[in-house]
């Protein structure tokens, strides 16, 4: 690790009357330092270090994410600010920390060191195929000794089709919230299993998800951008939803098809026509739906949960938005 920034510079200097301090001074003491900070107060001596742990020992005070994209960095947050450590090369930044010289090597050992210290597994990784196109085993594979299970997966490569990587990915390392698949090509013929529960689905090209496997899915928020689904199938999805036969846990769906009559679709289920008012406005927020339609429907499911759509149609596309409420 190198040196400190300029204001932790007689950090050294000051550690022993903060280990000599109360336990109640000592831990006020740490609360107001920066995870940078306690990182690099803990590489001192073997002593801080414990002391840094111990202060993570009850419960994780951070967020902590990995980015293997280009500009590789771990980023660590609480209540909405971020801290990076990453390589830089313009000196003078002080919010940046110059962590890295060789950067997939120092940032393995970044990812080790600071889910010892801070006391927290990683909630998210977000991996560039594209980055180094022959190492995406060999780190998929130190992913998984590391940490098998990731709230947030990530995955995105453009020059290349990585089907096989990232079914490899899928087979190895576990999604429990948020599944994410960014600019990927793939084949014609490529099926990749995705698993049920999810929190969020959301899948920019998503041809390779066909009818059949779309209406298995149990997933909170589906957003699909160019997906094959046509009208008559978005028609079968909706009477299926209405009847309770499928995508039970589903609360938001963000669908786009290249077919201009979705609206048929909505049209073709028992519905009502309303105003979208403040209320239903906020809830389409909520799930980052944006768009300044003031009309949508109503639709009713057996067991009596409903749900508004609206429509986006443009000349050869539509947009279907869909959530409860």
């Amino acid at each position: 690790m190198e040196q400190a920034s300029e204001n932790l510079d007689n950090l050294e200097e000051e550690v022993f009357p903060l280990l000599k301090l109360p336990s109640i001074g000592m831990e006020n003491a740490l609360s107001i330092m920066t995870p940078l900070e306690l990182i690099e107060l803990s590489s001192l001596s073997v002593r801080s270090k414990t002391t840094v742990k111990n202060f993570f020992r009850i419960k994780p005070k951070f967020e902590t994410h990995l980015n293997i994209i280009d500009g590789a960095h771990i980023r660590i947050s609480k209540n909405y600010q971020d801290w990076f450590l990453k390589k830089i090369n313009k000196p003078g930044i002080e919010e940046e920390r110059r962590f890295m010289n060789n950067e997939m090597n120092e940032l393995t050992k970044a990812f080790e060191y600071i889910k010892e210290v801070l006391g927290c597994d990683f909630k998210s990784v977000r991996i560039d195929l594209d980055k180094s196109p022959t190492e995406n085993r060999r780190l998929i594979d130190w992913l998984r000794s590391q940490q098998p299970s990731f709230d947030t997966i990530a995955v995105e490569g453009n020059y290349l089709n990585y089907d096989d990587d990232v079914k490899y990915l899928m087979e190895n390392l576990k999604v429990t919230g948020e599944f994410i698949p960014v600019k990927l090509r793939h084949a014609d013929d490529f099926r990749l299993e995705i698993p049920n529960n999810l929190r969020v689905l959301q899948v920019e090209h998503s041809g390779f998800i066909k009818f059949e496997q779309f209406m298995k899915l149990d997933c909170e928020q589906i957003v699909f951008f160019q997906s094959p689904l046509t009208s008559q199938e978005i028609h079968r999805f909706l009477k299926s939803w209405m009847a309770c036969e499928s995508h039970l846990n589903l609360k938001a769906l963000q669908v786009s098809i290249v077919h201009p009559d979705v609206i048929d679709a909505v049209n073709g289920v028992p519905h009502e026509e309303v105003e979208i008012d403040d209320n239903i406005q906020e809830v389409f927020r909520r799930y980052a739906f944006f768009h300044l339609q003031t009309r949508g429907f109503n639709i009713t499911r057996s067991d009596g949960k409903i749900a508004t759509a609206c429509v986006l149609q443009s000349r050869d596309k539509s947009r279907l938005y869909l959530v409860l409420h």
